[in-house]
């Protein structure tokens, strides 16, 4: 059965990047043992588009040694064994055309100059010699009426490209003692040689094997050198790189002291696909009857001998990612568990950012109730849960200093309004902040952030259902234990501003022992029992203080980060507590700093 060339270009994937066929066509080149090899790249004039060019035609040239009857009859033959012991798939040329609509080549055979046309309804090329020109030993390759490609404004993204694409060619040209010159042009201008002498030079080698099972050995090949700021690597097949390594080192060296290397093996020149951008490796393999060799086994062999070859020349990547690790857990301590988890040696941003992706994962999976029987759910289940409420005293943090900064923000005094909208919005209550994360009670008390059934600048009347004229009476907070309907203990609140004098505060503590009575009175006369504590929240500069302590009964004591003072009313079996919002807040971020210090593995 005859395979047209439209039959083989309509199997092709149509999305190839354009410097992966290109590398076919540089690729022949070297393979037609040229020494210069030019690109120019033909673009549309586009306006809108600033850091890209739209590719319309390229032109690749090189004094190679041009045509010969037997790739002439291969170029005709698909998938042909011409050229297999170099690496050849027979395809290449075929990948031109899901580039653009034709391809022109004008080249040489014996001592004539030829010139033929390619495509999709060409299924035969027929070289015609090319009559009255003088003999040009060069081979033009056009592209023509390329569509949907485009080129970096400088080609700087395609130099690197082809660079990285070919640098185990180039080792191994220069081991061979030749040398290559890639010479890019865009719209007939220069704008740099790629040297194969530049890049292939200074490598060093070193070999690992891996046994299959008990069948055999497959051998690979390590070629380094010491260059960039990072470990970056390549897997590479027929001489040629195929794809970036996924070891997953990405964090950054100082300059040129990072490695660069590639790794080549029989093995990968049998398993890289046809369009050489992937290899044919399951990522692990199937169990224990699956012998085949899989990503994840070349990895685990591969990391032990580059980290070996990192310490050679001073890089400890075992230091390193601990250092990124414990920089992570410091910046994200909630994340602990993920983090350690994490198989990324990058820089902290990054790890941080595969352990939210792992974290969410797991959030995901215990959400889905199709899973909730499987083996793992229960241990999941905990750690995601784990993380959620580290996530929530990391965040209380992020609170406690927003609070710190409006009270030392010179420009922004903490009025009241502002430190009670930090703490509970006005005109709210509880039963509009059920999720405990919107609760920042916590920050006068650890158990507030369990309570239920808060209120924020209500009336008494209105949270117990009272119709007496004393209708105004309203507290800034007023915070019963755990529901409407199981109360034993009541907290009040009352929030007095940066500006607060000693007469202010005296208000404040007998409005706090007016709502106090009104509360107990209406509990009281239904025979139930409760308890009573309040604070009053304001500042206490030296005048303040001295009003305070002249209060009947006020006592003073100390918390470990401040003082404040304390009266107990015997007549309402009720404490007030005096204190100012910078100790109520150091309080708050000392209790949260002894869990975050657990999380961070300081404790």
């Amino acid at each position: 059965m005859i395979v047209t060339t439209k039959q083989i270009v309509n199997k092709l994937p149509n999305n190839l990047k354009l410097t992966n066929i290109l590398s076919e066509a540089i690729t022949n080149s070297i393979q037609a043992n040229a020494t210069e090899i030019e690109l120019h790249f033909d673009t549309i004039d586009v306006s809108l588009l600033q850091d890209v060019k739209q590719v319309k035609n390229i032109t690749i040239i090189d004094n190679g040694e041009g045509f010969t009857d037997k790739n002439i009859e291969s170029f005709n033959h698909y998938m042909s064994e011409y050229k297999q012991e170099l690496g050849c798939k027979g395809i290449g040329r075929f990948t031109y055309l899901t580039l653009c609509e034709k391809v022109e080549v004008e080249s040489y055979k014996n001592d004539s100059n030829i010139h033929f046309t390619f495509s999709v309804d060409i299924d035969a090329i027929n070289p015609k010699k090319s009559e009255n020109s003088d003999l040009l030993k060069k081979t033009k390759i056009t592209f023509h009426n390329i569509q949907d490609r485009q080129v970096s404004a400088n080609l700087n993204k395609e130099t690197k490209e082809i660079i990285n694409h070919f640098l185990s060619t180039f080792k191994f040209m220069v081991d061979d003692g030749k040398n290559l010159l890639i010479k890019l042009y865009l719209d007939d201008k220069y704008i740099t040689t790629i040297e194969a002498k530049e890049h292939g030079t200074g490598f060093k080698d070193e070999t690992f094997s891996i046994k299959i099972k008990s069948s055999h050995n497959e051998d690979f090949t390590i070629s380094y050198k010491k260059k960039g700021s990072s470990i970056k690597g390549f897997y590479c097949a027929d001489k040629r790189s195929v794809k970036r390594d996924s070891l997953g080192i990405k964090f950054r060296t100082a300059n040129d002291s990072g490695l660069l290397f590639f790794v080549s093996s029989k093995f990968f020149d049998r398993t890289v696909n046809d369009e050489r951008n992937e290899f044919d490796i399951k990522d692990k393999n199937n169990g224990f009857f699956d012998h085949s060799l899989d990503w994840d086994t070349i990895n685990r062999k591969l990391f032990v001998n580059i980290d070996s070859i990192c310490k050679s020349i001073g890089i400890d990547i075992e230091e390193t990612n601990q250092k990124n690790q414990k920089e992570s857990i410091n910046s994200a301590p909630y994340l602990s568990y993920y983090i350690k988890k994490s198989k990324n040696m990058a820089t902290s941003t990054e790890i941080i950012k595969e352990a939210k992706e792992l974290f969410n994962a797991d959030k995901e999976y215990i959400r889905n109730i199709k899973n909730k029987h499987k083996p793992d759910y229960e241990e999941r289940l905990y750690t995601s849960n784990q993380a959620e409420l580290a996530e929530y005293i990391f965040d209380r943090e992020k609170i406690i200093n927003d609070i710190k900064s409006d009270i030392e923000n010179p420009n922004k005094k903490s009025n009241e309004t502002i430190i009670h909208n930090k703490i509970m919005p006005r005109r709210t209550s509880n039963d509009d902040y059920t999720f405990y994360k919107e609760n920042n009670l916590w920050l006068f008390d650890e158990r507030f952030m369990i309570y239920s059934y808060a209120h924020s600048d209500d009336t008494i009347n209105n949270i117990l259902g009272l119709s007496d004229t004393d209708k105004n009476t309203r507290p800034d907070i007023c915070i019963f234990t755990k529901s409407e309907n199981d109360i034993k203990e009541i907290i009040l609140i009352e929030l007095k501003g940066s500006d607060a004098t000693g007469e202010k505060n005296a208000g404040g503590l007998n409005e706090l022992n007016k709502y106090t009575r009104k509360i107990k009175n209406h509990f009281e006369q239904n025979g139930e029992e409760v308890l009573i504590w309040s604070y009053l929240v304001t500042t206490l500069n030296p005048e303040t203080k001295q009003e305070i302590e002249d209060f009947p009964g006020v006592k003073k004591t100390y918390t470990t980060k401040g003082e404040l003072y304390y009266l107990y009313n015997e007549n309402l079996n009720a404490i007030t507590h005096i204190l100012t919002l910078d100790t109520m807040v150091e309080d708050a971020l000392s209790r949260n700093q002894l869990f975050l210090d657990i999380l961070r593995g300081n404790k």
